[in-house]
């Protein structure tokens, strides 16, 4: 499957938080988020489904 690029706009203090952990864990800002919403996709959808 091909990837896709996408751009966010986020709060600065939210993007200080990623530019930290990112110092912390030696890891890109992009791949911190990519990990970040893999992790919590599957979550979302089970909750989304239960509520509908």
């Amino acid at each position: 499957m091909p990837n896709q690029k996408l751009s966010l706009e986020i709060l600065e203090s939210l993007y200080e938080k990623l530019e930290e952990l990112s110092e912390l864990t030696e890891e890109s800002i992009d791949t911190l988020i990519i990990r970040i919403i893999a992790m919590r996709i599957p979550s979302l959808l089970r909750e989304t489904k239960e509520f509908n």
